[in-house]
């Protein structure tokens, strides 16, 4: 039985493709990814000091991430799902099934694997991972970590490189309260002049109109393509003093 149920979404085609699932994960999987989230104090800071983010992941204090993904039995499996070439023709096949052909079904998967453990071995890895960023298609996943007190991501497109974006809501039921926001929203600029927008220049919140948002809840995934207008945010969360997390976990399929 696959981990992901990709049966579940539900397709918007316009400003660009963006499909939503609840139920996503296998229950008894999702209960083991929520229970263990890794803690605060592993991530690092996100490189735009003007969103409000931790993330920890294969670019973001790389050691600590393969450690605890390689020490967390669920994490470590899910790690391998998305590492595999299941998961890419899983993506690609359900934006077929939705009418979005990609044309990239005879592409190659090139992920690297878990790395093993130990300075030696983590430079062997950082030369075989250049040498596999070659013609194909890679993914990976990060942790990443808002917080409710102010937490937020700034309207953005996403970096050329990447194809395909799945957030995935690590949250229990009943833990985070709707009224704190947390949305995934989709957006357009105000002004049309910055609309073509591939090489993921920043804009601020009041650049922008919403014009769609997917509420944070509990095993719920969000995908889009990336495209030249796909912008989206996570608005400023409205929790004051709160010390509570938006978690999620964000999954991208990349050229490498």
């Amino acid at each position: 039985m696959k981990p992901l149920n990709y049966q579940n979404f539900v397709f918007d085609y316009e400003p660009y493709p963006v499909a939503v699932a609840r139920e996503f994960v296998d229950p008894e999987m999702y209960r083991e990814l929520v229970r263990n989230f890794p803690p605060a104090e592993l991530f690092g800071t996100f490189f735009d000091g003007k969103s409000h983010k931790k993330s920890l992941s294969e670019l973001y204090r790389p050691g600590d991430y393969h450690r605890f993904v390689r020490a967390t039995p669920v994490y470590r499996e899910f790690y391998g799902y998305i590492k595999s070439r299941e998961f890419v023709r899983d993506v690609l096949e359900c934006f077929e099934r939705n009418y979005i052909r990609l044309g990239l079904s005879g592409a190659k998967t090139v992920s690297s694997t878990l790395p093993l453990n130990g300075a030696v071995f983590h430079t062997l890895e950082k030369v075989l991972r250049r040498l596999r960023r070659k013609n194909g298609l890679r993914a990976r996943f990060e942790f990443s970590a808002l917080p409710s007190d102010g937490g937020s991501i700034r309207p953005h497109t996403d970096a050329p490189g990447k194809l395909i974006t799945l957030v995935l809501s690590v949250v229990p039921p009943g833990e985070w309260n709707p009224a704190w926001k947390g949305g995934t929203e989709i957006l357009r600029p105000k002004d049309i002049r910055k609309s073509y927008n591939f090489q993921n220049h920043y804009l601020d919140f009041d650049e922008c109109v919403t014009l769609k948002t997917f509420e944070y809840v509990p095993n719920q995934c969000i995908l889009f393509l990336k495209t030249f207008n796909s912008l989206h945010c996570v608005a400023p969360i409205q929790n004051p003093g709160g010390s509570l997390y938006r978690k999620t976990l964000t999954i991208n399929i990349e050229t490498a």
